[in-house]
């Protein structure tokens, strides 16, 4: 990597995987499996998809992959109960 050409970069320097969905919010007897679903697709297999599609070019330079997630996901819900 030439620092004073840029135009010379063939790949990535880095990738920053911040996608996500909270999903549906509800009372468990309300959420179909298919909420579960939407929910599972973009949050994991959305994330797998970038990384593979993006790995080789940041293999190419050397760079890094980092995934992030709104703290908002891991934090306990009210309950509906």
């Amino acid at each position: 990597m030439n620092l004073y050409n840029p135009i010379s970069v063939t790949g990535l320097w880095g990738v920053l995987n911040n996608a996500g969905v909270q999903g549906v919010v509800a009372p468990a007897d309300w959420i179909t499996l298919q909420d579960y679903y939407d929910t599972i697709n973009v949050n994991m297999f959305g994330l797998v998809d970038v990384t593979t599609t993006f790995l080789p070019l940041v293999k190419k330079e050397k760079g890094r992959i980092v995934n992030t997630c709104k703290s908002s996901y891991t934090l306990p819900k009210k309950s509906f109960n």
